[in-house]
């Protein structure tokens, strides 16, 4: 299935949250084989950013700067940062077609809010186990 990174992005917390929560071993599987499927996205993302970083910005100290030498902000450098990472959060990515059983979620007890849902939607099937 081809899924955006801004998509990735957005489930991140709730994934983290699943991953802390007691699930019937079926969906705790299909869980750790999404989970790492989507970490290998994320490090490349970051690394990504990283790589726009370097590019844009400047390093100070342990921090990242959009600023010139006379300190004042670079606003072209901002923008082109800005522009070139929401084409990188736009960009899709195929990850195998696993999915977390909505039902067998329910009956494990997992509560979920419908922003919750929302953000993982694309992982979730409403059959009863997946």
């Amino acid at each position: 299935m081809k899924v955006k990174l801004s998509a990735i992005l957005n489930a991140v917390p709730v994934l983290r949250e699943l991953m802390r929560q007691k699930l019937p071993a079926t969906q705790a599987f299909a869980l750790h084989l999404i989970i790492t499927e989507l970490d290998n996205h994320l490090t490349a993302y970051q690394k990504a950013v990283e790589g726009l970083l370097e590019k844009y910005a400047r390093r100070e100290g342990e921090a990242w700067s959009f600023r010139k030498e006379d300190g004042t902000e670079d606003t072209e450098a901002v923008q082109a940062f800005n522009r070139e990472h929401q084409e990188l959060v736009e960009t899709e990515v195929e990850i195998p077609d696993r999915t977390l059983s909505l039902k067998a979620l329910e009956q494990a007890g997992v509560q979920l809010s419908a922003e919750d849902i929302g953000k993982i939607f694309w992982l979730l099937s409403t059959q009863e186990e997946v």
